[in-house]
């Protein structure tokens, strides 16, 4: 599916967190913040785009994502990984077009692949936007937010 509203595009492919919970299905959720292109390139727009993927085997559930620029192309690419029963792994290695007005060296597709890829292999762990209130409400814990005023 997708849809504009102004100027930003919506779309998504696969189940979402609401069907997956629903189901009673464990899921990993990631949410990344690409560039829709090399971002040294003038007019590079951020992408939100989140992942949904068998945390165990690491194949890809769902997609959506939000952005000004090229959000569809994106949600394209994930919904044909979600047919041939892609994992996190494959969409590290597809081989996407490059060019810097068009993508960057390594696609948002791509970024999200590798991200996944380093929370299976433990080498990361993540914190969603919904779990920082009871983050922060431990003393031992410090929140440092390093967005710049832009972000």
């Amino acid at each position: 599916s997708v849809l504009r509203c102004c100027s930003l595009t919506a779309a998504c492919t696969g189940v979402n967190e609401k069907t997956l919970v629903a189901a009673g299905v464990k899921y990993q959720a990631l949410h990344l913040h690409p560039r829709s292109h090399a971002s040294y390139y003038p007019g590079a727009q951020p992408i939100n785009l989140k992942i949904l993927y068998d945390p165990t085997s690491g194949r890809l559930l769902g997609a959506q994502a939000v952005g000004a620029d090229k959000v569809e192309k994106r949600i394209d690419v994930l919904a044909t990984a979600l047919a041939a029963r892609m994992t996190v792994d494959d969409l590290a290695e597809l081989e996407l077009c490059y060019a810097p007005p068009y993508g960057g060296a390594k696609d948002p597709v791509n970024f999200a692949g590798m991200v996944g890829q380093n929370v299976l292999e433990g080498l990361v762990k993540t914190v969603a936007w919904d779990q920082l209130p009871a983050l922060a409400a431990r003393p031992e814990v410090v929140i440092l937010d390093v967005r710049t005023a832009k972000e």
